[in-house]
């Protein structure tokens, strides 16, 4: 499935809906992992797809999924993406 996703466009949509699942297996990851998939691989395909989504280097992304847990990581990039409230002074 993931080879497939590499040779075609894939819509934010999707991306973002597969970055909350895999956000959703990590937070109860002994329950809800696939066989055969460990943890490192959830967190390059996490990393991967958060650098497509919000466009950041998978560097960054990989420094911001060490400093906070991936829902941290995922609810600050959003708000970053969000532009600062326009005030008059």
């Amino acid at each position: 499935e993931l080879e497939e996703d590499e040779d075609r466009v894939v819509p934010p949509t999707e991306i973002r809906e597969r970055v909350e699942e895999i956000i959703e297996v990590m937070q109860d990851f002994k329950r809800r992992r696939e066989e055969g998939r460990s943890r490192s691989e959830y967190m390059e395909q996490l990393e991967s797809d958060l650098s497509e989504y919000f466009g950041y280097l998978p560097e960054l992304i990989g420094l911001f999924l060490k400093m906070f847990s991936p829902s941290e990581a995922l609810e600050f990039l959003d708000a970053s993406d969000k532009p600062r409230p326009l005030v008059i002074r």
